[in-house]
């Protein structure tokens, strides 16, 4: 079982601002003005990196632990649902259309469920994962 929370690394530009960094994910770096916007920040490259990713078929990083000097990215439910499905339907070789013929769902909806920014029920993804054949859990520490 992963823990959704992602390292963020944090250097300065020698300009007041801080560079942001999602190690588990070269591709995703920002720039913050200040302290109070770095998570923000961070939550935005990490969305669109996921969205490349899904758009280029490529697998998802889970996260590394984070080391001491570093920030965190804690990623809700809902988002680290479809970071699972995304992962497991790249395992399966299965296709958004062949997902939607399993759930009995036109395409469009796995479209939907996949789109990061779109919200999605966390039913609605246990449900995804169902078809499958595997099961969505949760748990409370």
């Amino acid at each position: 079982m992963y823990k959704f929370i992602y390292p963020i690394s944090l250097k300065g530009d020698g300009e007041g601002r801080y560079i942001v960094t999602l190690p588990d994910l070269p591709e995703a770096v920002a720039k913050s003005r200040a302290k109070e916007e770095i998570k923000a920040d961070a939550l935005t490259v990490f969305e669109g990196t996921l969205a490349l990713y899904v758009d280029l078929h490529k697998s998802f990083p889970m996260p590394s632990p984070v080391k001491d000097g570093q920030e965190s990215l804690t990623v809700l439910p809902s988002l680290a649902g479809k970071i699972l499905l995304h992962n497991e339907m790249l395992k399966a070789h299965l296709r958004p259309v062949d997902l939607a013929r399993r759930m009995g769902v036109r395409p469009q909806e796995i479209t939907r469920i996949l789109d990061i920014r779109h919200k999605t029920k966390i039913d609605t993804l246990f449900l995804a994962m169902k078809a499958l054949g595997k099961d969505l859990q949760l748990s409370v520490e």
